[in-house]
């Protein structure tokens, strides 16, 4: 019997389906979560601050930063009077045995009557400073101005490091600081160049580096930051965003260590070290930097990091300093690896499709009354194993992917491929299908 228009039509496209639905549906999935496509109406960013939320009861880091206070900052004038007292810490965490004291701030050039305490803070910094065994670092003023000669000279390229953020992100309605930027490139005429952060440079220190020039290779596929000077490079895992300019910047997810340890515990004023040894100091990178209470300062240096969660910028650098310095930080995969990663979701979605029936539940509906809804067993199973693997993976790897994207690729994969595969089965055996009308 000859095939109908409708029978021939379906043998014609039903190739182009299978393929489709077997490779290239996956695939756009995977593309769709490099390029944060749900982004459009920052439903990327929303479900983050609630995947960080859980995750970061998933883990527990120990604090090897100390943080200690700048003292007040709220007058005018008051940060240049302060270089002296600052000069005198210096010199007590040398004799402690510190590794390294990190100030999470800028010196522009001070007034002429606060050039003696400049002049303190510079020869204290170039006396203690001597190679691997201690290090202090400063944060470049950026666009802010200039720091003094005199301060220029004290400190060498490897102890000045940018404290730019990633800047907030107005999510639905609330400012979020979610990113920091550990490296930037920079146009200057036709060279590109590179500007890494002040938690950086503290890391590289700690490791031993001597060197003041300093290249980065930015991998945005592999999502992968390639740090080189002289012979030695560090490799750091991270997500790239583009400038508007075509230039990248290297950027972490903020995820901070327990914030009483950041708030309390891990925290010390500047005033209430004057009685201590600091023998607790001892081996520690210590960072110093502005906790002054938000309501004497014009712009306040404290931002939103997760919903109910805020911290002070001094304390998103702590942990970003600590992480990276323990080696566990928050990373993506990269880019293969997630699709690879989602394609193996939407192929184990489509199975248990076949294997797990639906359980028909009955539920009473307004206007309708009972009416049996079919909950999708196998789906469930497949959200349930996911959620469990993730979270031993950020325990055991630090490793994690945007959450809605495996979600759409399950059920994808449980709902479409799923429903195509079952369908040809039946067909193929003769389970009602035209094979079997024909015997």
């Amino acid at each position: 019997m000859a095939k109908t228009n409708r029978e021939k039509s379906k043998t014609f496209f039903r190739p182009l389906i299978a393929i489709g639905l077997f490779l290239v549906l996956p695939i756009l999935i995977g593309v769709a979560c490099e390029l944060q496509f749900f982004n459009i109406v920052q439903l990327d960013d929303y479900c983050e601050l609630y995947q960080f939320k859980v995750l970061s009861g998933v883990v527990a880091k120990p604090l090897e930063v100390r943080l200690v206070g700048a003292g007040d900052l709220r007058k005018p004038g008051a940060e240049q009077k302060l270089r002296g007292k600052y000069a005198e810490l210096i010199d007590r965490f040398h004799k402690a045995n510190a590794h390294a004291v990190i100030f999470d701030l800028y010196f522009l050039a001070p007034d002429p009557s606060h050039q003696e305490e400049e002049a303190h803070f510079a020869d204290a910094i170039q006396a203690t400073t001597n190679g691997k065994s201690f290090h202090v670092l400063i944060g470049t003023p950026g666009n802010y101005g200039k720091m003094s000669p005199t301060l220029e000279k004290a400190v060498g390229p490897l102890q000045l490091g940018s404290l730019r953020t990633g800047g907030e992100r107005n999510i639905w309605g609330t400012p979020y600081l979610r990113r920091f930027i550990l490296a930037e490139q920079s146009l200057n005429g036709n060279t590109t160049q590179t500007r890494f952060s002040l938690d950086l440079k503290a890391i590289l220190a700690e490791f031993g580096w001597n060197t003041e020039f300093l290249t980065g290779d930015f991998h945005p596929y592999r999502r992968l930051l390639v740090v080189r000077g002289g012979t030695s490079q560090l490799w750091l895992h991270c997500d790239f965003t583009s400038n508007m300019d075509g230039t990248l910047q290297a950027v972490l997810p903020i995820q901070l260590v327990n914030y009483q340890q950041l708030h309390n515990e891990g925290f010390r004023t500047l005033e209430s070290l004057d009685s201590d040894d600091l023998t607790a100091y001892q081996g520690r990178l210590v960072l110093v930097g502005d906790r002054t209470d938000t309501a004497g300062k014009e712009k306040p240096d404290y931002y939103a990091v997760l919903p109910q969660l805020k911290a002070y910028g001094v304390e998103i650098d702590a942990s970003i300093l600590n992480d990276l310095l323990i080696g566990k930080y928050p990373r993506r995969l990269p880019t293969y690896w997630e699709i690879v990663v989602l394609f193996v979701i939407y192929w184990v979605a489509a199975i248990f499709r076949r294997f797990l029936p639906q359980w028909p539940l009955p539920v009473a509906l307004p206007y309708i009354g009972g009416k049996d809804a079919a909950i999708p067993i196998g789906l469930v199973c497949v959200w349930a194993a996911y959620a469990v693997v993730a979270c031993l993976l950020y325990r055991a790897a630090y490793v994690y992917i945007d959450v809605l994207y495996p979600v759409l690729a399950s059920a994808c994969g449980y709902f479409l491929l799923g429903s195509f595969l079952w369908k040809q089965k039946k067909s193929l055996y003769g389970f009602g299908g035209a094979h079997a009308n024909s015997q």
